[in-house]
């Protein structure tokens, strides 16, 4: 381009440079206005959702208790330790009605097998009962949790320490008797500590009751355990809150498994009916 037609066009080509530049700059200030914009609204959701995790945990916290809501709880790490040695009428009564249920064995420990169709373990009709009667409850606005959902070996202390940390008002170990009669029914049996807590005492009184209107064989509740009242089921010894320990008949006994298999919902639903009855007793 000659000298001539540089000088006759350069006002109009700087006058493009200054547009391009500004242009450019108009693009870099829009794409930076954006950028902030979203770190903004970026941080501004983090906060709300820290916010609303701290409040939900304070809600979950803030009664006597302190005990977090059920959702939140997966294992025992997430659950406060109590004292053991607070005494069982320094559970809560604040918040929802829990109850823990303890279905016994569990993994390697399986117990004796029926000699049935379904040739079921303790351990399997232990579980299949309590998740009967966490049904039952739950449909009655009752919180249950449950020492083990499935077949999986659980400690004796974890077993308790979820009863505790939790503030179960009630817990309950379902077992059953190695008595291995044939025809001859067991019954079912219900034990407490050997002290006899009269809040425990009730609940288990109850439940056989329920349990007879239903057409169950019941024994008397006893104290201590099937092999002495000198001792204690671990459960019952270490519950902060009141506890029992129900055995429903032997899995090695024909008529008390014949008996369980047919009529296992009914059973449910009284045992349940039993522990509302009694939580309306205690005021819970």
């Amino acid at each position: 381009m000659s000298n001539s037609l540089m000088k006759k066009y350069r006002p109009q080509m700087i006058l493009l440079f200054i547009i391009v530049i500004e242009a450019l700059i108009m693009i870099g200030l829009v794409q930076y206005r954006s950028y902030i914009v979203k770190k903004q609204e970026e941080e501004a959701a983090n906060s709300q959702t820290q916010h609303s995790s701290a409040a939900m945990q304070e809600n979950h916290t803030t009664d006597s208790a302190g005990r977090p809501a059920p959702e939140e709880i997966t294992t025992l790490d997430n659950i406060p330790v109590r004292d053991k040695n607070a005494g069982e009428n320094t559970y809560t009564k604040d918040g929802a009605r829990i109850v823990c249920l303890d279905p016994a064995l569990g993994g390697y420990e399986k117990g004796n097998t029926s000699e049935t169709p379904a040739a079921m373990t303790e351990s399997e009709y232990n579980l299949e009962f309590a998740e009967l009667i966490k049904k039952e409850l739950n449909s009655q606005n009752v919180v249950v949790y449950m020492t083990r959902e499935e077949n999986k070996y659980v400690e004796d202390t974890e077993r308790s320490d979820l009863a505790n940390n939790v503030y179960a008002d009630l817990m309950i170990t379902l077992t059953r008797d190695s008595y291995n009669g044939i025809d001859e029914r067991s019954g079912i049996t219900a034990w407490v500590h050997r002290k006899r807590p009269n809040t425990s005492d009730a609940a288990a009184k109850l439940i056989l009751h329920e349990l007879e209107a239903a057409g169950a064989e019941i024994n008397v509740v006893d104290a201590g355990t099937a092999k002495s009242t000198e001792e204690d089921y671990y459960t019952n010894s270490q519950c902060i809150g009141p506890s029992l320990v129900l055995g429903m008949g032997s899995v090695l006994n024909r008529s008390d498994i014949r008996d369980y298999e047919e009529n296992k919902e009914a059973y449910a639903k009284a045992v349940a009916k039993a522990i509302v009855q009694w939580m309306d007793n205690q005021g819970l």
